[in-house]
């Protein structure tokens, strides 16, 4: 465990390293709002075990250095949702208005496409929800139903 744990620290150094020297990254357009498709979580078997993209602050972090034109960055998760002109995250209940420029940025290959607002919003309808937890495979049954009801909020992770 302790080898997978540097692997993915090492994994982690080379992302962020990549990014730093993007050649995609350093011709964005001023007030761009970026979503991040790659690297959201590492693989743990069949898990998407430890987050990586996926939580707004690394992200953030990551892509500093590209935000000092109005530039945001944001993981495609999930729990994305897009209402009133706003992309709404659903699980840290942050939003983002949405920007002439919208881009999807690989961050495996260093690819950055514009996209429109359609392309996002379908994007966003078809992603599938993470795997993180064995719970998730309990989806349609009564469990689900005793989760859901005994904490609401926790109703992201069924869908």
């Amino acid at each position: 465990m302790s080898d997978y744990w540097k692997d993915w620290n090492s994994d982690q150094k080379l992302i962020i390293a990549s990014i730093d020297q993007s050649s995609a990254l350093a011709d964005l357009p001023p007030d761009s709002l970026v979503f991040v498709t790659d690297n959201l979580y590492h693989k743990l078997g069949a898990f998407d075990h430890i987050e990586f993209f996926s939580m707004s602050w690394n992200t953030r972090t990551i892509f500093n250095k590209y935000r000092s034109q109005g530039s945001q960055f944001m993981g495609l998760t999930s729990y994305l949702r897009i209402t009133d002109n706003k992309v709404i995250d659903q699980k840290f209940y942050e939003h983002y208005q949405l920007k002439k420029n919208l881009f999807l940025y690989e961050s495996m290959t260093d690819k950055l496409i514009q996209i429109s607002p359609s392309e996002l919003t379908n994007l966003m309808l078809n992603k599938k929800p993470a795997f993180r937890h064995w719970i998730q495979g309990l989806k349609g049954t009564k469990v689900e139903d005793l989760i859901t009801q005994l904490s609401p909020r926790l109703a992201y992770i069924f869908k």
